[in-house]
């Protein structure tokens, strides 16, 4: 029944959606924007200083551009403020100032760190300067000049906030808004080693008021996922060349401990140190091109990495996940993203040596890792948890490479491999792939391949309590006793993104015997299909800007059992989520979220969870928002004997 339930509720709203996308008429706007602009960028002879002041000769060179629109909560309408962007070059930087008019009492602007700017107004621009439509920069400063940079990873947009460019920037608050200017080295970017380059750019500026206004000199189609597919071009910069920079940084490390001693024969007391002490690292990084790196370090010291976020481990039998903060493992790491987690860099966790590298030939990009780790961990994986420990001394290697076809789709291959001292091993490899397709569909998938020979070492894992526990149909056991088996891990994606109707299909198969001994696969001997579809209703003015009814079922099956073939009884988890997500004026976001799910935890039957939240968050300026959560219903309690 439950199951005639799930196919009929999901043909019933993919019906309700494409009626309601038939019949909703696009708002109309007073104006046709000039879609993918152009502008030719000047060279700059005279001088220019990054101190907010636009007064220097060599501004009155640059190219300049006005033509913003409002791209949200509008779609493509004139915006209410106007905006300007001023841009030029010479042999070693390029040079931005950005202008925005505005009421000097409403900027929203705070002195603050680095990447904690998008509560303020910022400006900035966007750069694919390979043109490619792959990835590229997102360089932003505050009206204080304060920055804020991100790595735009794919066409459809994905952010990575842990890479920081080089770049110099100064602002100031003006009697008719606030100006900034920006001047970013070639020697920080990648572009391709040809007398003429051609990028696609973006220029892009946050406005926080009563709403979050957002301009943009190139108009976004909100019926084309690809977002970078809809940046404009940069013409007219000439004969710059790559830089070819050596950074070299060594590092030392003293210390020296001692302990208080009492006589036994007497009341006396003696402080006794022990020798002083010293650890050397040193790390090197070449840049042949402006399109390729390499980098070697030994005995790295990463005390003075930002620490990692605290997570709630309470009721969960699985890892936990951390991202990446190492400076040494963050550059290329975007090109390890995939849909299944093959690699995880945390899993070299204390490297005697690391060298790298990355680049990129044409339109494909490479990645290569070896490393020498100190303790490696182990991430044992199963359907009801995870087990982690460490394991000695090992050698890692991973390869990464990816093409882009243009347009928003690629093809990539990966693989990894860990060698255990005394014996052990773990490889993975696969092929994944995106194709866009009909301008509004995307089609992703992912398969992998491992293979294992366990450590004979027993007493790797005696202190887990994993004697006795078995996997795949109790063919192999849990503990490591030299066993040989291979597996494989598939993840496939459609997905269609437009202005009113969204939905998403996917579906994940891992296999009992698959492991990622470089990655985090927390989770295996399951298969999990999923849909969802949403619709989006906007609008540029009013109480409510956006209002978004969504719905998800899904279901989870033990790996051998045929997806297209199942029984109720067979079902071990599924589940059924409407979700309205509104955003309104006063920056407020209401999400409402109810859940109906039926498990099968432990061998033990939940039927009946139901659960309903709702989260309220309002911002009321750039240094104070309000909010409240509440969430009422039954979950799992995972961390007891008996669930």
């Amino acid at each position: 029944m439950l199951k005639a339930n799930f196919r009929r509720l999901s043909i019933l709203c993919t019906a309700m959606f494409l009626v309601l996308d038939a019949h909703i008429a696009q708002a109309q706007v007073d104006s046709q924007p000039a879609y993918k602009p152009s502008l030719e960028v000047k060279r700059v002879t005279l001088s220019v200083k990054i101190d907010g002041d636009l007064s220097d000769p060599g501004w009155a060179q640059a190219a300049r551009t006005d033509q913003f629109v409002e791209t949200d909560p509008g779609d493509q309408i004139p915006p209410g403020v106007k905006s300007a962007t001023l841009i030029g070059y010479d042999d070693a930087n390029l040079y931005l100032a950005f202008i925005a008019w505005d009421n000097p009492k409403q900027i929203r602007a705070t002195f603050c760190e680095r990447d904690n700017i998008w509560n303020d107004d910022y400006f900035g621009i966007m750069l694919d300067t390979y043109g490619d439509r792959s990835g590229g920069y997102e360089i932003f400063v505050n009206p204080y000049g304060m920055q804020g940079d991100v790595r735009v990873t794919n066409s459809s947009g994905n952010e990575d906030e842990s890479h920081n460019l080089i770049f110099y920037s100064a602002g100031r608050v003006t009697d008719s808004g606030y100006q900034v200017e920006v001047a970013v080295p070639f020697s920080s970017l990648r572009f391709p080693n040809i007398d003429v380059q051609t990028w696609r750019a973006q220029f892009w500026r946050d406005r926080q008021r009563e709403t979050r206004y957002r301009y943009a000199w190139a108009p976004v189609n909100r019926n084309d996922p690809c977002w970078i597919c809809q940046w404009g071009t940069l013409t007219g910069i000439r004969g710059i060349k790559p830089a070819t920079n050596i950074e070299v940084l060594p590092s030392i490390v003293g210390h020296q401990s001692g302990a208080l001693r009492v006589q036994p024969t007497a009341p006396q007391f003696d402080f006794s140190n022990e020798n002083p002490d010293a650890e050397f690292s040193a790390a090197l990084r070449v840049s042949p091109t402006s399109s390729s790196t390499a980098e070697v370090t030994v005995n790295p010291d990463f005390s003075q990495v930002e620490s990692d976020p605290g997570q709630v481990d309470v009721n969960t039998t699985f890892a936990l996940f951390f991202q990446e903060r190492r400076p040494f493992f963050q550059e290329g790491n975007e090109l390890y993203q995939t849909p299944i987690t093959a690699v995880y860099t945390r899993s070299i966790n204390d490297p005697i040596v690391a060298a790298k590298f990355t680049g990129r030939f044409g339109r494909t990009s490479v990645a290569y890792s070896i490393a020498r780790d100190d303790h490696s961990p182990f991430l044992l994986p199963s359907f009801g948890g995870s087990a982690t420990f460490l394991a000695g001394k090992s050698t890692v290697n991973l390869f990464r490479a990816q093409t882009a076809l243009g347009n928003g789709s690629s093809i990539g291959l990966i693989g990894t491999d860990r060698r255990l001292d005394g014996g052990g091993s773990g490889t993975v490899i696969g092929g994944d792939g995106s194709l866009r397709f009909l301008k509004n569909w995307q089609f992703r998938f992912q398969t992998l391949l491992s293979h294992t020979a366990e450590s004979s070492d027993s007493l790797l894992t005696d202190s887990m309590g994993l004697e006795g526990v078995t996997f795949d149909r109790g063919r192999h056991t849990m503990v490591f006793d030299g066993e040989s088996y291979s597996g494989h891990a598939s993840s496939v994606r459609l997905s269609r993104s437009s202005r009113r109707w969204d939905l998403e299909a996917s579906y994940q198969s891992f296999r009992p015997t698959f492991r990622a001994d470089n990655g985090f696969v927390f989770k295996n001997d399951f298969q999990q299909w999923n849909f969802w579809s949403g619709l989006t209703f906007r609008q540029a003015k009013g109480l409510i800007l956006n209002f978004s009814p969504q719905f998800s079922v899904g279901g989870v099956l033990k790996a051998d059992k045929s997806p297209f073939d199942w029984s109720l009884d067979e079902l071990l988890d599924s589940w059924i989520n409407p979700h309205i997500y509104i955003n309104a004026i006063r920056q407020t976001d209401i999400n409402l979220d109810y859940v109906y799910s039926r498990e099968v935890f432990r061998g033990k039957e939940f039927a009946g969870i139901s659960r309903g939240q709702m989260n309220w968050n309002t911002r009321v300026s750039s240094a104070l928002s309000v909010g409240w959560f509440v969430s009422y219903g039954r979950v799992i309690a995972r961390n007891l004997d008996d669930p």
